[in-house]
């Protein structure tokens, strides 16, 4: 395998092969339809898992060390080459040899180009049905790879590849940066500026939510589809001072921010409230909002006594199966990685353009092995 110092070689005992290893950790799998999903799309039966998006991020290392040394490498990722180390479940190759065309010092996208083209093959070949039936998220990282400039810090930190509990810490720290601690700096702008750009991702957001009875509760009181009754959770697990509430016949819906009351955190140390809502035809700001918050109560409220009973709204077995063996917050993770896959690729590009990539700490949240810093040899 390829580190920051160089080559670090392992004894072959450890290797797999990777047909071996997907054979018992595949790439893809089955959206469960007995589950808190419900019935899947037709055109997006398939999910990964954390075991994948754990060892497609460590595929870019090779590309990532091999141009910070101003080596190539061109052709490693072919079958036969690449195989497992078995108990860390990390890429590994039988050679590394630098090429003579030094394809990847001319142009340091060729390599993050070639382990995209690889990848796919991979997917393509252990899952022939999933042609064109990439989850969303994937299919957005490899089209990233596939492009004449890569970002490389970018691509290593891209969403889509985090565990589920990593990518549930960042659902809620995108919506504390947005919704609260830039404007308690004076940075009103840029999160105004980001959350324009957040329905681009998922424009239909709302009407997805109404259609889940568990996603349904945590919209707006107003926004809630009514044929999921239940006590107005959302509005009492911190929507926020916003409403948003409906404008007429013709209209989706409009915008109104309520008044703000400011509490307290002790004895004379106020809090301010996160950003409400904006008065007037913002559209895209409000949807930006509103599929920020849906994301964010997702992620910290995901198993309250108040959703239980909402999993008889549920299709076929899916309410029995619960019943019997009660979802998690893991589900419900990946409940809002399925309906929004591209939502945090949007809002991380979002903070890329607008200078606050540092502000949030996607590499904190996901930092690179230690086991790459290990000395190596060229």
């Amino acid at each position: 395998m390829m580190g920051r110092h160089g080559q670090i070689v392992y004894p072959g005992k450890r290797w797999i092969d990777l047909d071996e290893f997907l054979d018992s950790k595949p790439i893809l799998e089955d959206v469960p339809v007995n589950r808190l999903f419900g019935r899947p799309d037709d055109c997006q039966p398939y999910m990964s898992n954390d075991a994948s998006y754990r060892l497609i991020k460590l595929g870019l290392y090779l590309p990532y060390f091999r141009n910070i040394l101003g080596k190539s490498c061109s052709g490693a990722f072919s079958k036969g080459n690449v195989g497992v180390i078995a108990d860390l479940g990390m890429f590994a190759y039988r050679n590394l040899e630098e090429e003579a065309d030094h394809k990847w010092k001319s142009n340091s996208a060729v390599g993050y180009n070639e382990f995209s083209i690889f990848m796919r093959g991979i997917i393509s070949e252990r899952h022939p049905s999933s042609h064109n039936m990439l989850p969303k998220g994937l299919d957005a990282f490899f089209s990233l790879l596939d492009g004449n400039e890569v970002k490389p810090e970018f691509a290593l930190d891209y969403p889509c590849l985090l565990s589920d509990e990593k990518y549930g810490s960042m659902l809620i720290q995108v919506s504390r940066l947005l919704r609260n601690e830039f404007r308690v700096f004076g940075k009103s702008a840029k999160p105004i500026a980001i959350l324009r750009q957040i329905p681009l991702s998922e424009p239909d957001c709302v009407a997805v939510c109404q259609k889940h009875p568990v996603l349904n509760e945590y919209l707006p009181s107003s926004l809630k589809n009514v044929q999921f009754h239940l006590d107005d959770l959302a509005d009492n697990v911190t929507c926020g001072p916003e409403t948003v509430r409906p404008r007429g016949p013709g209209s989706i819906f409009g915008l109104v921010s309520s008044s703000i009351k400011t509490g307290t955190g002790g004895p004379g140390m106020a809090i301010s409230p996160p950003m409400p809502v904006p008065v007037g035809s913002d559209l895209p700001l409000a949807v930006g909002i509103i599929l920020v918050d849906v994301n964010r109560h997702g992620s910290i409220h995901s198993v309250e006594s108040k959703l239980l009973p909402l999993i008889d709204f549920l299709p076929g077995s899916c309410a029995s199966n619960l019943r019997h063996a009660p979802y998690t917050r893991k589900e419900v993770i990946q409940l809002l990685r399925y309906n929004f896959p591209l939502y945090l690729p949007v809002a991380f590009e979002a903070f890329w353009v607008k200078g606050e990539w540092d502000t949030l700490g996607a590499r904190l949240a996901d930092p690179i092995p230690s086991i790459y810093s290990a000395p190596g040899c060229c």
